[in-house]
Formats: C-alpha cells, structure tokens, sequence
C-alpha cells in the first residue's frame, strides 16, 4: 500500500517525539521564529523538551527576560523549524506559543531541573544586555532565578514536511491540525 501524506506527516511528528529522549539527535534543536515589538522577525535555536502527538504540542524553556518571551507576549503565533541532515527531513510548524511563569507546570518543570540547568535561568544580567566580561557568571539567588524561568508550549497548528532524497527527489507534504485531527496532502517540493 502506498504511504499517504498524513502518514507521511505523522511518522516525522514521530520522529520529532523520539528525538526529545535521543540527546545526540540533531532534531532535538529547533529554531524558534517570533516577531518583535518593531515587526522584524527574530529566529534562535532551543533545545526541545517535549513533544506530543496528538495533541501535536512541543515544549521548551526559556529566560522569562529574554526578547523571544516579550515578542510571545505581544503576539503568540510562532513557527518553528527542526532539520535533520542525517534523515534529511525537515519540518515547519506554526502554532500558537503559551509560556507559563511561576505556576504549577513551572515549578514542576523546575524541580525535575539539575542545579546546571537551571544556572541558565539565574545570570545577573538580562539575555541580550550588553556586558563589559563574558567570564562573569553572577548568578540571581535560586528563588529568583526560578522567577525568571518559563516554559514555552507550541500548540502546533500547521505543518510542511519536507525529505530530500537520492538523485534530487525531494517529497514534501503539507496540512493544518485541527483538534488533534490532521488533514494533509502532497505538494510540490
């Protein structure tokens, strides 16, 4: 039987899920896409926590400082993009970001954090300021580092997954996610 392009769609959201537990997959690193205040828009890299299927929904964390929090804030649709150039797959996905900050998925997250981890969360200086030394590690106190750590859920809307293959076949799909129901279908690479 031929593979349709939802199944095609599925097995890389798959995929995606499996390389949350799989730290060497180069999946598991993701560029995140926000808008700022003036319109432009902003890409990073973050490392991906979670990922489920369906409800199709990644997670990751953040400095509730840094600008990507301000840009969700301001408008909460996002795209995220992860590549894998050992499975040559791509996937593009659209969503709408929701980042919890000093609650209870917060503080859950945080507890399961090691004392490194969370050291990300508790510099002295705001991600982005300018610093007169890059070796200066001066951290917040630990309850004030916890304030400033959020964790970022993509509730994912859309998605275009894109392999490249031998010889130049490319195969790609696309589709829209409504109610953890997936409707996709080939189109041109």
């Amino acid at each position: 039987m031929r593979e349709t392009a939802t199944d095609f769609i599925e097995d890389a959201l798959s995929r995606l899920g499996r390389a949350v537990r799989e730290h060497g997959s180069d999946l598991r690193n993701v560029q995140l896409a926000t808008v700022s205040a003036s319109g432009s828009p902003e890409i990073r890299t973050l490392v991906l926590r979670g990922f489920e299927w369906p409800p199709a929904q990644a997670e990751m964390h953040t400095d509730v400082r840094a600008a990507k929090a301000h840009a969700i804030a301001a408008t909460d649709r996002v795209a995220l993009l992860a590549w894998s150039a050992t499975e040559r797959l791509q996937l593009r996905l659209g969503g709408v970001a929701t980042l919890h900050v000093d609650d209870t998925v917060a503080r859950g997250r945080w507890k399961d954090l090691s004392d490194n981890a969370r050291s990300a969360y508790g510099s002295v200086a705001n991600p982005g300021d300018a610093i007169a030394d890059p070796e200066d590690r001066s951290l917040l106190p630990p309850d004030i580092q916890f304030r400033q750590f959020g964790v970022l859920f993509i509730a994912v809307d859309t998605i275009d997954v894109l392999r490249l293959g031998a010889e130049g076949r490319q195969t790609r799909a696309a589709g829209r996610i409504d109610r953890d129901r997936l409707q996709a279908g080939w189109v041109a690479a």
